[in-house]
């Protein structure tokens, strides 16, 4: 059995995009629409899996998917085309969950539908799993879209993020975009190691505007451990990323600028995962700074905006392994 660098919780997703025309106008998408077909893709939490194994990282998926053509293309595809470990997919009575997304030039609008990812949860038979695969990260995704492990403020999740830390396992938490209410990350995000959001997300969560307001206000909530372990937060910008480590009340904060910001993306969907992705390719390799106090947040930030932009703009072929995306981002 291969060992799993990077394990994968959460939402799985068939995600149906058409490409719209016209721009934002209203909270409403616009009607006309082009005529390209609809683009049938995997969404959720499996795209950072994807792009880590592309990156030469070993990744698995622990999630549900309904016993229907969908839930059984995605296990058989991710499997057969990235070689992931899809063992902790498990087959429900329920519908593959799915997101109708209508896309401009400059803007997502999305329709998510639930289904089988509402009664996802980490029980015994899944944190044996964890036992049996021992991976370095697990990357939890996304919190308001995992109805069962949100409830109660987010109590089942705090409960299971604290179990795998007694495990030994780094863990990292993703939350959903453009929600009202936040109330589900009252107790993970006091526990959780890593967590990144987007701006809008960021501005929802806190309540304030300006970057450092914003962490400020993150950082009261992440604090609940005395004597804790080293820790991230982040908020994702398309110019680049606002990044926040340390432990206790000694953090460094700082914002990494992207070089690699385009005006004109060729999808924006799957940004934020590929982020996430190369930020946790960079502490794959250097888990031992992050655990000491002496990692290079800025540029895991840098490979982070990097892999995000070459996602956007060309699409998961054009990422390669993680020493020759370093070098194609100057890091080496």
């Amino acid at each position: 059995m291969k060992k799993i660098d990077c394990l994968c919780f959460g939402s799985i997703v068939l995600d149906y995009r058409r490409k719209l025309s016209g721009d934002r106008k209203t909270e409403s998408p616009p009607l006309q629409l082009t005529n390209k077909p609809i683009d049938f893709r995997i969404g959720g939490i499996p795209i950072l899996a994807i792009i880590l194994e592309c990156m030469g990282f070993n990744t698995a998926v622990i999630g549900q998917v309904g016993k229907d053509i969908p839930g059984y293309g995605v296990k058989s595809f991710l499997g057969e085309k990235y070689g992931i470990d899809t063992e902790g997919i498990k087959f429900v009575q329920h519908p593959t969950s799915c997101s109708i997304i209508n896309l401009t030039d400059q803007e997502r609008y999305i329709q998510h539908n639930i289904g089988a990812n509402a009664f996802l949860e980490a029980d015994e038979k899944v944190l044996s799993l964890f036992d049996e695969k021992k991976p370095k990260i697990t990357a939890i995704g996304y919190s308001g879209l995992l109805p069962a492990m949100d409830a109660n403020n987010g109590i089942k999740m705090a409960e299971f993020i604290a179990a795998l830390k007694a495990k030994g396992i780094k863990t990292a938490l993703d939350t959903d975009t453009m929600r009202k209410v936040y109330s589900m990350l009252a107790k993970p995000l006091g526990i959780v190691d890593i967590f990144f959001c987007n701006e809008e997300e960021a501005k929802q969560i806190s309540g304030k505007e300006k970057p450092d307001e914003i962490v400020d206000c993150l950082l009261a909530s992440n604090l609940e451990e005395k004597n804790s372990q080293y820790r991230v937060l982040g908020i994702t910008y398309p110019n680049g990323t606002y990044i926040c480590y340390g432990k206790q009340e000694k953090f460094v904060k700082g914002f990494v600028k992207s070089p690699w910001y385009s005006t004109k993306p060729k999808d924006l969907t799957g940004a934020g995962d590929a982020f996430r992705a190369g930020f946790y390719a960079y502490l794959l390799n250097n888990m031992q700074d992050f655990e000491n106090g002496t990692f290079n947040w800025y540029r895991a930030g840098m490979l982070g905006n990097f892999t995000a932009s070459v996602v956007v703009t060309k699409g998961y072929k054009d990422i390669d392994e993680y020493t020759i995306m370093l070098d194609r981002s100057n890091l080496i």
